[in-house]
């Protein structure tokens, strides 16, 4: 199953700069990233952001950011690698295909895309290895229990009703798939557990 990478595309006729997003595995989580601070960095608002390696000619001195996307987004880019750049990276640029050449728009997307891997989206990664990774995560942080604690009681079902809203303090329509996925995690990581009567 998957929870959280731009739609996967096979056969020939891509346009160049699309072809960054051939056969890209689901999202797993970076092996290279403590996953306290992976579960952490989820948290962020109004968006995660991080740095990636790569600077625009004649601008090298400005650093650039990628911000995390959501299923959405990532949807509606579709194969598209100048539209990837207008929506990630930071500071935006509005009209990239004619900042760059075409194997500079290509580089500068794959850049894009790797700097997301931290950032999953539903589906786009892989919940069968970042579950895992982010439940434990959440356990040891006072921000994981205080995440899972953000639950009403639906007094006609005895339901559970999601209200992340009340952690970040935002309305849900602000928060994206990465605080979700966080989100969820906590509350699996906290979830009661039943005893078995002897």
């Amino acid at each position: 199953m998957a929870i959280g990478a731009p739609c996967l595309f096979s056969g020939d006729a891509l346009s160049p700069s699309a072809r960054f997003f051939v056969q890209h595995p689901m999202l797993k989580p970076p092996t290279n990233v403590d996953p306290t601070e992976l579960f952490l960095s989820l948290l962020v608002l109004p968006r995660p952001e991080r740095d990636i390696p790569y600077r625009l000619p004649g601008a090298e001195d400005i650093p650039l950011r990628v911000r995390a996307l959501s299923s959405t987004e990532l949807r509606s880019i579709g194969s598209d690698g100048a539209a990837l750049i207008r929506m990630a990276l930071l500071p935006r640029l509005e009209a990239p295909g004619e900042l760059f050449t075409e194997p500079e728009l290509q580089e500068v997307a794959r850049a894009i895309w790797r700097a997301l891997g931290p950032f999953p989206a539903f589906g786009h990664a892989d919940s069968s290895a970042w579950s895992p990774v982010l439940e434990k995560a959440a356990r040891g942080t006072l921000e994981g229990y205080a995440l899972s604690t953000c639950l009403d009681l639906d007094p006609m079902t005895g339901r559970s009703i999601e209200r992340p809203d009340r952690y970040f303090g935002v309305p849900l329509s602000q928060l994206i798939d990465c605080h979700w996925i966080a989100y969820r995690a906590a509350c699996a990581a906290y979830a009661p557990t039943e005893t078995k009567k002897p």
